[in-house]
């Protein structure tokens, strides 16, 4: 079972949103987990925000954990380190001290 963690309306993590833009397994720069939730690191031109991305549940043993970019990034702005966006373990829907896994691919950052 996927649950979908959002407070936008999404008919299927496949969906192409009416920016024409179909929602993609973020590439994380990093990520940490605390006792209060998750916070992920991503690639951001200088408008990425929360409301830009959209973590998905899929329900099994151990519980899968995916941050999707919704909303692409069009700003210019330099920000060699991305972002950090922070989900509770209550948005996400995870039990504290709940064993899972998050199923996002990592970037490597590169500078020239």
């Amino acid at each position: 079972m996927i649950k979908i963690v959002s407070l936008s309306i999404v008919l299927s993590a496949s969906s192409v949103y009416q920016t024409g833009f179909a929602a993609t397994a973020e590439a994380l720069l990093g990520y940490h987990i605390d006792s209060r939730g998750v916070t992920f690191q991503v690639s951001s031109n200088g408008c990425t925000s929360k409301k830009s991305l959209q973590a998905l549940l899929m329900e099994s043993s151990p519980i899968q954990l995916q941050l999707n970019r919704t909303t692409p990034d069009r700003c210019r702005a330099y920000v060699p380190y991305g972002v950090n966006v922070f989900y509770s373990f209550e948005e996400l829907g995870i039990s504290p001290g709940s064993e899972f896994r998050i199923t996002n691919p990592m970037k490597v950052l590169k500078f020239h």
